[in-house]
């Protein structure tokens, strides 16, 4: 009975020693795997903390790059805009040159168109007023003194066309009012010739707007 007991007993106490030992085996298993598990969880935090500080910096690099890339174009882009607005410029700067001077030449073929007419009117004003000379009087020295009064006009006006100069051998006295309205309304000059060989006058009147001033003959003298 006493061996049995002790079998028994001796049973138990190895179990016992076994399962303990196995306990204290597989905490201390479970405690390292428990450290290894923190351990590689800590590495794999450094290991994602240092491949984010890399995609970080190739990130900034890029980002660089692309910002640098971008202000090249956008310079590139206000160049040309620049150049457009300055060649704009240019064609609006001709254009209203071109404009001026087409005026201008205009303006020009105008005045010169008025002073060939008006220059023709004169001259067709002197002949009227050289022929009334020549059909009043049969005198010749009246005939001579017409025919040096429209050679010493015609010069005087090939001198004077497009001048402002002041009255000379010949007056342009132009009434103001018939200018502005462009009547034909004729307005009567007196003409008075004196000759040196008579004591006689002889008046004339004639209609024109043009006074001759001063001009002596050989033997004649002409008053306003």
């Amino acid at each position: 009975m006493n061996d049995l007991k002790q079998t028994h007993t001796n049973f138990d106490q190895t179990v016992q020693q076994r399962i303990q030992q196995i306990t204290l085996q597989t905490e201390s298993i479970l405690a390292q795997i428990v450290q290894e598990t923190q351990q590689n969880q800590q590495n794999l935090l450094i290991e994602a903390k240092e491949q984010q500080t890399v995609e970080d910096e190739q990130y900034r690099i890029l980002l660089e790059e692309f910002i640098i890339k971008l202000d090249e174009k956008k310079a590139k882009q206000l160049a040309l805009i620049q150049e457009k607005l300055k060649q704009q410029r240019l064609e609006i700067f001709n254009e209203s040159q071109l404009k001026i001077r087409t005026v201008s030449e205009q303006a020009a073929l105008m005045k010169n168109q008025i002073m060939f007419e008006e220059e023709k009117k004169t001259s067709e004003n002197i002949d009227l007023i050289v022929n009334e000379i020549k059909s009043i009087s049969s005198d010749s020295a009246i005939q001579q003194l017409g025919t040096q009064i429209k050679t010493q006009i015609n010069l005087t006006l090939y001198e004077k066309v497009g001048s402002n100069k002041s009255q000379s051998e010949v007056n342009f006295n132009l009434d103001d009012q018939n200018r502005s309205n462009n009547t034909n309304e004729n307005i009567f000059k007196k003409i008075t010739f004196m000759s040196n060989q008579s004591s006689n006058q002889t008046t004339l009147q004639y209609p024109t707007s043009i006074k001759l001033c001063d001009h002596q003959t050989r033997n004649n003298k002409l008053i306003n």
